[in-house]
């Protein structure tokens, strides 16, 4: 489970040198952001994120509430991570971070800004395109970014590993480049993603960004184009696997699996295809907190209460721990009305069965639709 770990930071409702969970802690930042901008002031602070099934921090840096960068800690870290490159072991500790904080955070804390540096501000919202969710919010952060990068310099903090990036001032050229590339963002928003794929295609593949090729592979994912697809996460199939997964691109990743089996492919596709049996059968999985959920809900779906119960130790899901509780709660109502029907006469308390019968078929029902 994830821990936020505020170290600086002066403001009332603001806990320091604490383990706050990460949801708690994402919300409250938001409260806390939205205040500041309210009253025009700010305030820095600085933080860890913490695994407690790791002993090193996973990430740490500053956020200034108030300074309209971001709504929240949630969109902070995602932002600053997704803008660095990384080496390929890393790059799936980052994905499965990131992973993690998605399944912990409540979905009103996932939504970017609608702020005055976004350079997409005047665009025709009705417009927007077929575009999946996670596609948009790509592209509005890499876009913000491209914006922002033309007057400032960043300085992010990676995971455990601690490196830092900076990026100077950018030339004439490169902030005309950036201007190009935001324009093919905002056609891409509108349903128009050719021009965004050939620029990013024209690009050489080492000087993507994260960010850039994460939107890259999603475009060429939907064209099969999977060659390509290996070479951006450097012919590591389970990677592919796990992104394609990740972004909910079905389609892509059964035709992806045919050509490039992976055990991943197998757990994603067996899930969303509701073959839970099959979900149980696959070994040797990079497991993260999406796909323990996926476990989870598997084994509830078969029957296996007890060892739902027990995978819901390596994730945080309320919604899965609610359901896995009624189920049990069920198992034993419906035991105790077994119990007292095969204690009653049938001919002498007909009625009676019949009642406790009528009972046992709605909570038999309940469970099913668990």
């Amino acid at each position: 489970m994830l821990y936020i770990n505020f170290v600086q930071g002066n403001h009332e409702d603001l806990p320091k040198h604490e383990r706050i969970p990460f949801n708690e802690a994402v919300a409250l930042s938001h409260r806390i952001e939205a205040e500041m901008r309210e009253k025009k002031s700010t305030i820095p602070s600085y933080f860890y994120v913490i695994d407690d099934e790791m002993v090193d921090t996973l990430y740490e840096g500053e956020f200034v509430f108030g300074s309209h960068s971001s709504p929240n800690l949630y969109i902070h870290i995602i932002n600053k991570l997704q803008s660095i490159k990384t080496s390929k072991e890393n790059e799936k500790l980052r994905l499965s971070f990131i992973t993690d904080m998605e399944a912990q955070v409540d979905e009103e804390c996932k939504k970017q800004d609608d702020s005055e540096d976004n350079p997409f501000q005047n665009l025709d919202r009705s417009r927007i395109s077929r575009l999946k969710s996670w596609q948009r919010r790509s592209i509005y952060g890499l876009a913000g970014a491209l914006g922002l990068a033309c007057i400032g310099i960043f300085s992010f903090f990676l995971l455990q590993i601690a490196s830092i990036s900076e990026e100077t001032e950018t030339s004439v050229a490169q902030a005309e480049e950036q201007e190009e590339a935001i324009e093919y963002y905002e056609q891409a928003l509108l349903g128009e993603e050719g021009n965004l794929e050939t620029f990013l295609s024209d690009k050489d593949i080492d000087s993507l960004s994260d960010r850039e090729r994460n939107v890259y592979a999603s475009l060429i994912a939907d064209n099969q184009d999977f060659e390509t697809l290996n070479t951006l996460f450097e012919e590591d199939n389970r990677l592919v696997a796990t992104f394609l997964g990740q972004q909910g691109n079905i389609p892509a990743l059964r035709a992806y699996n045919e050509q490039y089996p992976t055990n991943e492919g197998r757990f994603d596709i067996a899930f969303a295809e509701e073959n839970y049996e099959e979900l149980l059968h696959v070994e040797n999985v990079e497991m993260n907190s999406r796909r323990s959920e996926m476990r989870t809900k598997a084994l509830l779906e078969t029957g296996d209460i007890e060892g739902a119960r027990s995978e819901l130790e390596n994730n945080t899901s309320t919604e899965l721990a609610e359901r896995v509780n009624r189920y049990g709660e069920l198992n034993s109502e419906i035991s105790d009305l077994n119990e007292q029907i095969e204690n009653l006469d049938k001919e002498e308390d007909e009625e009676e069965i019949e009642t406790l019968e009528e009972q046992k078929e709605r909570l038999e029902n309940e469970r099913s639709s668990i």
